[in-house]
């Protein structure tokens, strides 16, 4: 299996094939990864913190320390409703909030060290989404990450009509926060470590 660049598969996807193996990667990151690093912590707490002395990345350190903490604590759901709101959340964060920072970053009308616009040849715009409880991909993705979501924390899960009964009530008055910018690196191309300032 040939990989995939990371910097073209979470910023400039332009195949079906990088788009697939980003949703893999979401999946383990939302579903896998925090559900094992969780269990490893409540089954040997003591082991836990001593894996991690070994890493030498300390963002993969910090990673998995935040992954125990919000699995376990601050996103840990009491009912298929709050489910329901972390994957409302999740599409927003992962479909707008995501794709606006991405081009507060580089820009539409940004231009290359060649002259060319940033934004062209392999490099394709990408557009924020607006959540539609009309749109049938949107609802889906809601849907089914509320179900997995739940599953996690082993909650009854009804069948999905009734988990879509839930949902709509809840979807039709959500107000997500406004977008606000933050100040992060991400890179124009793969190899690029060169720290850009964020643009006004």
């Amino acid at each position: 299996e040939q990989s995939i660049p990371m910097c073209t598969m979470h910023y400039y996807p332009n195949t079906i094939d990088h788009t697939i193996h980003w949703a893999r990667d979401l999946f383990s990151g939302l579903f896998s990864k925090p559900g094992e690093e969780a269990n490893k912590f409540v089954r040997d707490p003591a082991g836990f913190f001593k894996s991690l002395e070994k890493e030498e990345n300390v963002s993969v350190c910090l990673q998995a320390v935040e992954n125990v903490c919000s699995l376990m604590i601050v996103e840990r759901p009491g009912s298929i409703e709050d489910c329901v709101y972390w994957a409302r959340r999740q599409f927003e964060d992962r479909f707008s909030n995501d794709i606006k920072q991405l081009l507060h970053i580089h820009p539409l009308d940004k231009l290359g060290d060649d002259g060319k616009l940033f934004w062209s040849g392999s490099k394709k715009p990408p557009k924020p989404l607006q959540f539609d409880t009309a749109d049938p991909g949107h609802m889906e993705f809601v849907l089914w990450a509320t179900v997995l979501f739940a599953s996690v924390y082993q909650l009854p899960v009804p069948d999905l009509a009734q988990v879509r009964d839930a949902a709509i009530p809840i979807l039709q008055k959500f107000q997500p926060e406004p977008f606000k910018p933050r100040d992060v690196f991400i890179p124009a191309s793969e190899g690029d470590t060169k720290k850009e300032a964020p643009p006004p």
